[in-house]
């Protein structure tokens, strides 16, 4: 009698796994729509973001250690953040005057730049665009079957634009804006013969819930003179889902290892947490307008 019920269930133990695999090209060009999707939906969100920046000698001890927690928001496609406290100490009441008319400013600007996605914000779907995949198997992670796919970039593949530089966000605590719009062309122009990693895909929901990218040769910029990203950089980003499909970012990792104008090796570890998300309401501009003198 035992028998009968564990026959019963047989097929829907199995059934997950005899489920045919979608094809790569397909799959990851619904992935990207919906990525799309998604990063265009996020700028209608706020989020509180925490963010810690260590500086790491050689053998990867840690040097020194920054942090600061702030508010997310965009205006106009432009992400701003408000800093909120810096390394764990909220800021002095001038402190707070001083941020919250420095993010006001960052409000005016934004309101008045062109349309168009903010360049420091990195994007899953620039990556997806400039990579090749290999055939997708089928794991479980966190209790959902899950699509896993190898990568590697793909050296006929150049990101459009250099306002849609996707490295600029993980360069971007390395060197300063104006060395970054200097490289931005030329970074566009070779991130596919340079990268690669692994790709995780929630598969009901057909969202990126992971990914892992690696630097695999050294990036050297106008022959390294201005910059050259080290072998082995990596990133690693995840996303959850928030509810009714919609997924959003959770926590970015960068490990970074750089030279930049001459200078010796830069090494820094960068850990992003965003949580907390909520709909974007026009009283969120009005919480960050500087107090009455």
């Amino acid at each position: 009698m035992r028998i009968i019920p564990l026959l019963i269930c047989l097929p829907l133990l199995l059934s997950a796994q005899d489920r045919p695999l979608p094809d790569a090209a397909t799959l990851v060009q619904e992935v990207i729509a919906h990525q799309r999707e998604m990063e265009s939906v996020r700028e209608n969100y706020t989020c509180h973001q925490t963010l810690v920046v260590e500086a790491l000698d050689s053998k990867g001890g840690i040097k020194t250690s920054t942090s600061q927690e702030s508010e997310v928001f965009f205006v106009n496609h432009h992400q701003i953040a408000r800093l909120v406290k810096k390394d764990l100490v909220e800021l002095s009441p001038d402190g707070q005057k001083s941020e919250q008319n420095r993010v006001m400013k960052m409000v005016e600007r934004a309101t008045k730049a062109p349309e168009g996605a903010d360049p420091r914000v990195l994007r899953i779907s620039q990556i997806l665009a400039v990579s090749k995949m290999s055939e997708p198997r089928r794991v479980n992670l966190d209790g959902r079957d899950t699509l896993v796919l190898e990568f590697a970039g793909d050296p006929a593949s150049r990101v459009r634009g250099t306002s849609q530089n996707p490295l600029r966000r993980i360069i971007g605590t390395v060197w300063s804006d104006d060395a970054d719009r200097q490289v931005a062309r030329i970074m566009n122009e070779n991130l596919g013969k340079k990268i690669a990693g692994k790709l995780w895909i929630d598969e009901a929901d057909r969202q990126v819930a992971r990914i892992e990218v690696t630097f695999n040769e050294n990036f050297g910029v106008a022959g390294g003179v201005l910059a050259s990203i080290r072998k082995g950089t990596q990133v690693e980003m995840q996303q959850s889902p928030v509810g009714d499909g919609l997924w959003m970012p959770s926590v970015t990792e960068r490990h970074v290892t750089a030279r930049v104008l001459l200078l010796d090796n830069i090494r820094r570890h960068v850990l992003v947490k965003e949580y907390d998300f909520k709909k974007f309401d026009v009283k969120s501009l009005q919480e960050v307008k500087p107090p009455a003198d």
